[in-house]
């Protein structure tokens, strides 16, 4: 009787160990903006590292992380024309995180589209008024 009861403290305690190892997973959400204007940035990347917990900011530019255990991690958020966003975090409850994110400044060169002139580009070029044009087309066949 004595060895039944010893089985049955323990398989307590052991699914009650098991239970509290699965109760110290956090959820972690925030909200990614623009520094610039302040607009939430839709479609950042979130990721902790180094877990391979990850998740995409909505419309909103809000992000939710769960099922992340106890520890030190780090939080990495990036979005295309922003610098990316770096933090140290220990997590040891739900937290929220509101992050701002700087644009990087990227910048395109000016290109420009001029089309050929007569006589002044080195391209073959030639003009077609509309009666030439005319007189083409109405020899041709319907397709």
């Amino acid at each position: 009787m004595k060895k039944l009861f010893q089985f049955l403290f323990l398989s307590l305690v052991f699914c009650l160990s098991v239970n509290f190892a699965y109760a110290q997973q956090y959820t972690i959400t925030g909200k990614i903006t623009s520094s610039v204007n302040g607009e939430p940035l839709n479609g950042a990347a979130v990721s902790l590292v180094p877990t391979t917990i990850n998740a995409t900011a909505d419309a909103n530019g809000e992000f939710t992380l769960t099922k992340v255990p106890k520890g030190n991690y780090t939080l990495k958020v990036n979005h295309i024309g922003y610098e990316d966003y770096i933090i140290q975090v220990v997590i040891s409850s739900d937290m929220n995180f509101p992050i701002e994110m700087k644009s990087s400044g990227i910048t395109t060169d000016v290109i420009e589209i001029n089309r050929a002139i007569d006589r002044q580009t080195p391209v073959a070029f030639t003009n077609i008024d509309s009666k030439l044009l005319e007189e083409r087309r109405a020899g041709q066949d319907a397709p």
